[in-house]
């Protein structure tokens, strides 16, 4: 889709030294509905979006699999800390500034210069202090070689600092395509240097190469089409308001980031970067496979709700539909996943990371649950009630760090269910506070999905069972993973073809495309 940059003499002298929002005035007709000019931003940019997000959770697992045939789980274990560690003080550089950016109605140059020029100085404030405290960090977990390789890795923050109005502003822009680009082609990029390297015996080097080279690719794309200039016409006063929006992202996601990578953390301290790296090829599918259903479904549903939110009845009657639909489609292949876990990961990954199913398997069990338990959370936001799903993300923060801190003498496999039965435990809250917030019967929705479950459930003991029958036994692990697979698939679909055959029919009539004004 074309892009509105600033170096358009029309847009600028337009607008002068203000870039209004897509979503306000000449967007929108006289009565408030969107105009055929937004509905198409908004068309594509979802479009590009999700395309953007499959395209890359595929080529980066294809990329994945590649470099864990070549690399040991010592390699990336110590990558997977250094990851950790940008991952967190990421978190701090950004701030939510660049959410605050594309949230806000009307944003100044003044205002880009100096959420520009916070951002970086935080960047290399947060460069000089790890550069001074990564030996400390090697020291505390014994690995020798993490000093200078989180030293390199850190200098991606210095090079992503550059483009972070650039990207901003290109969301704010609806220039999905041209994002979807950029990161598409530093992820190809990177990874060929990334093969590369590895097969010439560079080890845990290659994946910081990757790095780097990524973001170097990435920023020199997105200044390729400028969408503001950096000068030091300053506006310190204006830019608060982006600093309180931020504050209250930079909260949320520093919780989010301790519910999610806790467990790394608690891995390498006890376990070492070995247990680390075979956890990191463990969850990789799953996380995949969770992303990119998150990208495509939660969106969309999260508009579908809010837009009936007002309508009790229909949000209630949504949520059934919607909760259906995932319990019929997606949970299916978070259960399969969890099913065939030992034939994918020798598969996929090689036989070196066989001890990465053990992982798999209650990981991506608990995909299955919380694909469903996603729709609470955006049943609570669609009403208007986001703190709610910030206390149970609290609640199950400290749930989880208080299993694992407890635990004596944890082996990789203990520590991954104790994380899985953490976060299992809490989920029964938020389907208490749905029916009592929302007005969801617990009872009417068991009734819509429990032969889905059975389904499930039947699929997966098909291929326990036919595991360990004589002639799969003898098989070469492909040809097991065909057979248990189609075994599971099949006895899934055929006991829905005997008790489902009205719900069935309703699954294809919502998958249908339908031209529905926005």
């Amino acid at each position: 889709m074309g892009c509105r940059f600033e170096s358009d003499p029309i847009y600028f002298y337009r607008y002068g030294r203000t870039y209004p929002s897509p979503h306000c005035g000449h967007n929108h007709s006289g009565d408030g509905t969107m105009t055929d000019s937004l509905r198409s931003k908004v068309l594509s940019g979802l479009f590009w979006s999700v395309a953007q997000s499959w395209s890359l959770k595929l080529v980066s697992l294809l990329l994945f699999m590649v470099l864990a045939r070549v690399l040991d789980p010592h390699e990336l274990g110590v990558f997977a800390i250094v990851m950790v560690v940008l991952g967190f003080v990421n978190i701090f550089v950004d701030q939510g500034l660049s959410e605050a950016i594309v949230q806000r109605a009307q944003i100044s140059v003044q205002q880009l210069n100096t959420a520009f020029l916070i951002n970086f100085t935080l960047s290399l404030l947060i460069f000089a202090l790890l550069w001074f405290i990564a030996p400390l960090i090697a020291d505390h977990l014994k690995i020798v070689e993490l000093t200078a390789i989180l030293r390199v890795a850190t200098v991606g923050i210095l090079v992503s600092a550059i483009t972070f109005s650039q990207q901003a502003m290109l969301q704010r822009n609806f220039c999905y395509r041209w994002l979807a680009t950029c990161a598409l082609v530093s992820t190809l990029v990177s990874g060929a240097a990334a093969l590369f390297f590895a097969l010439h015996g560079f080890g845990v080097w290659s994946l910081v190469i990757q790095a780097l080279t990524a973001s170097v690719v990435s920023a020199v794309m997105l200044w390729f089409h400028p969408q503001w200039r950096f000068s030091f016409d300053l506006d310190f006063a204006g830019v608060r308001s982006l600093l309180r929006y931020g504050l209250n992202r930079l909260l949320i996601s520093l919780i989010d980031f301790a519910n999610l990578r806790y467990i790394d953390i608690f891995l390498v301290a006890a376990l070492g970067p070995v247990a680390l790296g075979i956890y990191s090829v463990g969850v990789r599918i799953y996380q995949a496979l969770g992303q990119a259903l998150s990208s495509a479904i939660v969106g969309v549903v999260h508009n579908g709700f809010s837009r009936v939110a007002h309508d009790r009845p229909r949000l209630v009657a949504a949520y059934y539909k919607a909760f259906t639909f995932t319990t019929a489609s997606v949970v299916p292949l978070f259960c399969l996943l969890s099913a065939i876990a030992p034939e994918a990961i020798v598969v996929l990954f090689g036989s070196k990371w066989a001890g990465s199913a053990d992982v798999l398997r209650p990981m991506a069990f608990l995909g299955a649950v919380q694909a469903l338990e996603t729709y609470n959370d955006i049943a609570f936001k669609a009403l208007g009630k986001p703190s709610i799903s910030l206390k149970i993300v609290v609640f199950r923060s400290v749930v989880t760090f208080l299993t694992l801190w407890v635990m004596r003498e944890p082996s990789l496999s203990s520590v991954v269910y104790a994380y899985v039965a953490s976060q299992i435990v809490t989920i029964p809250l938020t389907f208490y506070l749905v029916r009592r917030i929302v007005g969801v019967s617990l009872r009417t929705l068991f009734s819509h999905i429990w032969r889905f479950l059975t389904a499930c459930a039947i699929g997966v003991t098909v291929i326990s069972l036919g595991r360990h029958i004589s002639v799969v036994v003898e098989m070469p692990v492909l040809a097991k993973l065909l057979i248990l697979s189609a075994a599971g698939s099949l006895s899934y679909l055929g006991f829905l073809a005997v008790t489902a055959r009205a719900q069935l029919r309703e699954m294809l009539t919502m998958v249908r495309v339908r031209r529905q004004p926005i």
